[in-house]
């Protein structure tokens, strides 16, 4: 009973100064950091609910983790293979810098418009990461990514397409933010993210800040993904009996690109939208979960002004939102059904329940993932999502399950069926990967959220995409996934009359600790 009201105390008073005296570390949400977490995860471990809080897990095989014991006889050879740029490391105390970057140069044989006639394709992303702890019980981390980039003109189009009021080169790089003009064709936009996790007790994780999160086990997340730009959140995560059971609120603060009153201010702000997360994952036995989820966006401004929250929006319970739904109610609510079961060290199957109770409509993934299939560190990932219609959407927008005009969900949107097969194969330092997906996706207003990038056929065929991605390379430093890689992007887009080819070769030299998709 004293756990239980302890945990109670502390969501409610989350949002508390008082809080601010403690942290630990998380994994990296990308991919390649995730996924050699997830293999080498206990059986009785929450994997679902990312970025992995690093000290849950053993790291200490991990590729990522793991200690170097490699001999390097000049600084120049340990910076680029092993450690930090910069750190500082006392029994108390830690602090590291690294840089971030990322270098790439594309040229696409399929474009044959006036667009690559006049610009080279080419990213230049330069930034850096500052982490940390203090003690045993506070750590934090904080990065910044400025950026220029020339996107392929498939890419560039969903740029503009999430702009506000249709206004070119304003877009959003899907999952890095909004846009400025650079030139005539580029975009500028930049990055920041920030962090602090506190570990007051052993059963109790607590975060805060300006970031991301992805529920799942899959490429895609129906429920909460990264493919959206960062935002500001306060998260407290309690394990209960012992550890089977992991409970999760989190607060958060969307946006959306519908402009306020302009009033006496020299530029009309964007309106907020004010979410809340509750997720509960369960661990019966060992290697399976069942995970609970509700996901919430509040009505927090109309025509009159600012709207005081429903009673509802305090309730740190899973499932009381969704229950007192009516037609009247003035929120959106996102209900599903997470589900992992490793059946053997070397298949694991997952899947995914969503419901949409405004819409009437339903979402559902299911996915088998192999580990080491025939070779070491080989992978294969097989997955199908499909979105019903008018998922993700409400009336008026203010409450759309999006932020800055991205799903917070499953970044393709709504009225869509996709197939995606991925392998992934490492050796030591080298690595080879490539994924295939095709997406059948309706362009009416039961499809995507939005869709002015096809507005002007008007008798909304259907849109098809296929879509290839293959790259190899190798990695340099663990540290930030220091890499240089070569690759193909072939991808065909179709809707009625409508077709769009690109097969851009790339050359890439990054820092790969943040997903970025293309593929959608």
């Amino acid at each position: 009973m004293k756990k239980v009201f302890l945990v109670t105390c502390v969501l409610v008073f989350l949002p508390c100064p008082a809080w601010l005296w403690s942290q630990y570390a998380t994994v990296h949400l990308q991919q390649d950091f995730s996924n050699e977490t997830e293999r080498r995860a206990d059986s009785l471990a929450h994997t679902s609910l990312k970025p992995l809080a690093a000290h849950r897990f053993d790291l200490s095989h991990n590729p990522f983790y793991e200690k170097d014991s490699a001999k390097y006889y000049f600084m120049v050879g340990t910076k680029l293979w092993r450690d930090h740029l910069a750190s500082v490391k006392t029994d108390d105390f830690e602090l590291a810098l690294d840089p971030l970057f990322d270098f790439s140069f594309t040229h696409d044989f399929s474009d044959t418009t006036n667009y690559t006639d006049t610009a080279r394709l080419w990213t230049n992303t330069r930034g850096a990461m500052l982490q940390g702890r203090i003690g045993n019980i506070v750590s934090f981390q904080a990065t910044i990514l400025e950026n220029q980039a020339y996107f392929p003109n498939y890419f560039r189009q969903v740029i503009d397409s999430l702009g506000f009021d249709n206004q070119d080169k304003f877009g959003v790089v899907p999952g890095f933010g909004r846009t400025k003009p650079f030139y005539l064709t580029g975009f500028d936009y930049s990055m920041s993210s920030g962090w602090l996790f506190i570990k007051p007790w052993k059963w109790l994780d607590v975060q805060m800040g300006h970031g991301k999160h992805f529920i799942g086990h899959g490429h895609r997340s129906l429920l909460l993904s990264d493919a959206a730009y960062n935002y500001p959140f306060a998260k407290a995560t309690a394990y209960l009996a012992q550890d089977r059971i992991q409970y999760t609120v989190m607060g958060v603060q969307w946006q959306s690109l519908n402009r306020l009153p302009r009033l006496e201010v020299p530029e009309a702000l964007f309106a907020k939208k004010v979410g809340t997360i509750h997720y509960v994952d369960f661990v019966p036995f060992n290697n399976f979960s069942v995970g609970l989820f509700e996901g919430n966006v509040w009505q927090r401004w109309d025509s009159t002004g600012v709207q005081p929250l429903p009673w509802q929006a305090y309730m740190p319970v899973a499932g009381i939102a969704t229950a007192t739904q009516n037609e009247t109610a003035t929120w959106f609510s996102l209900s599903g059904i997470n589900l992992r079961w490793r059946i053997s060290p070397h298949i694991m199957t997952y899947g995914q329940l969503a419901y949409d109770k405004r819409n009437a409509a339903a979402g559902w993934q299911a996915g088998f993932q192999f580990f080491d299939l025939g070779l070491r560190r080989f992978d294969l990932r097989v997955e199908w999502n499909s979105t019903g219609d008018n998922f993700y959407s409400s009336t008026p927008g203010r409450e759309n399950y999006t932020h800055m005009n991205q799903p917070i969900g499953n970044v393709v949107g709504a009225g869509a069926n996709e197939v995606i097969v991925q392998g992934f194969y490492h050796a030591r330092n080298f690595f080879i990967r490539g994924s295939v997906n095709y997406i059948g996706q309706k362009t009416s207003v039961e499809g995507r959220i939005l869709d002015r990038d096809l507005d002007q056929t008007r008798s909304y065929p259907m849109r098809h995409v296929n879509q290839v991605i293959a790259e190899t390379g190798w990695m340099f430093n663990p540290k930030t996934n220091l890499q240089l890689a070569f690759g193909v992007n072939r991808r065909l887009d179709r809707a009625g009359t409508f077709r769009r080819e690109t097969t851009g070769l790339y050359v890439a030299f990054r820092t790969a600790v943040y997903n970025r998709y293309m593929d959608f």
